[in-house]
C-alpha cells in the first residue's frame, strides 16, 4: 500500500474474525489452485528465480503426496467426504499443471 502511494496505519486494538468451513474446507479444489497461483505469484516477485524453481520442486513432490493421501480418502470413505476429497484430489492436479506452467508465477 505504502508503495502505490497510499497511507499505513497501524491499529493494535483490532480484531480479525475468521468465518470459514471447518477442516475439509481448505483443501476445495478452487482454494488449493487459488492459494499456489498467489504463493508462486509471490515468491516470483520478492526472491531469486532459482529459489522459484525450488519451490516449484517441493510444491510438486507435496501435491504428489497428498494426490496420493486424497486418493485413498476417496475411495474408503463416503458420501460427503468423497465429494470433499475429490474436489481436492482435482485441486492437486491441477496445482500439478500450474506447477509446469511456463510464467504461472508472474
Amino acid at each position: 500500500m505504502k508503495q502505490a502511494g497510499g497511507e499505513v496505519w497501524y491499529v493494535p486494538a483490532a480484531k480479525v474474525v475468521h468465518f470459514g468451513g471447518g477442516t475439509f474446507a481448505h483443501y476445495d479444489e478452487k482454494r488449493l489452485v487459488a492459494y499456489h497461483r498467489s504463493l508462486l505469484h509471490f515468491f516470483h516477485k520478492y526472491n531469486p528465480a532459482w529459489q522459484g524453481v525450488v519451490l516449484r520442486g517441493i510444491l510438486a513432490v507435496r501435491s504428489l503426496v497428498r494426490l496420493a493421501v486424497w486418493g485413498v480418502v476417496s475411495l474408503l470413505t463416503g458420501d460427503e467426504r468423497q465429494t470433499r476429497s475429490r474436489s481436492s484430489l482435482r485441486g492437486y492436479v491441477k496445482t500439478l499443471a500450474l506447477l509446469l506452467q511456463r510464467g504461472a508465477d508472474s
